[in-house]
């Protein structure tokens, strides 16, 4: 992989406007990182937050948004892995708090916030596998931990509110569905 390498990126110039499709160059690697040529990521409401600068977290300005996805490794910084270990690897990511995301061509991503795949892993299936069940396992963990009986989910006809409802349903707590339509 070349030093110099021009990607294209969505670029977010100011809160509570669109992105702008820009050439840029990729994001060079601090230690610990890995290079991902992005296969997909996906427009959860976290990352509608984001862009509305509504999220509980604000990147400076201009950035690329995103918080997760799913691609390859193509270029790891790394005094704990091999290059041999892990180029070429199927993973879902998470974006960095600082820098850009996943909305773009490339991403620098932390390698602990990598989760490598089997090779024969949908990218497609792959690109939502981290943000979405994670918080269904968190909602789960804090009704537990309460000992709750019984909780309303909002938005229940979204991926989050299905995962969430399942593992809910399998501790025994009594779940309550609201939609809009």
């Amino acid at each position: 992989l070349s030093t110099l390498l021009i990607m294209r990126a969505l670029v977010l110039n100011s809160f509570k406007s669109l992105p702008d499709l820009k050439n840029m160059s990729a994001p060079k690697l601090s230690d610990e990182q890995a290079l991902i040529k992005m296969n997909y990521a996906p427009i959860n409401p976290s990352d509608l937050n984001f862009i509305n600068g509504l999220y509980g977290y604000q990147k400076e300005l201009p950035c690329v948004p995103g918080w997760e996805g799913s691609g390859v490794i193509k270029k790891i910084k790394s005094n704990k892995y091999k290059d041999t270990d892990l180029i070429g690897k199927k993973v879902s990511c998470f974006a960095t708090y600082k820098g850009n995301g996943t909305f773009a061509e490339f991403a620098a991503v932390d390698l602990s916030k990598c989760l490598i795949l089997d090779e024969d892993t949908d990218l497609i299936q792959a690109s939502c596998g981290l943000y979405n069940p994670m918080t269904a396992v968190h909602i789960r963990d804090i009704c537990i931990k309460h000992d709750h009986r019984a909780v309303v989910l909002t938005a229940a006809s979204s991926n989050v509110a299905h995962q969430t409802f399942k593992l809910l349903k399998k501790e025994g707590i009594q779940v309550i569905n609201i939609v809009r339509k």
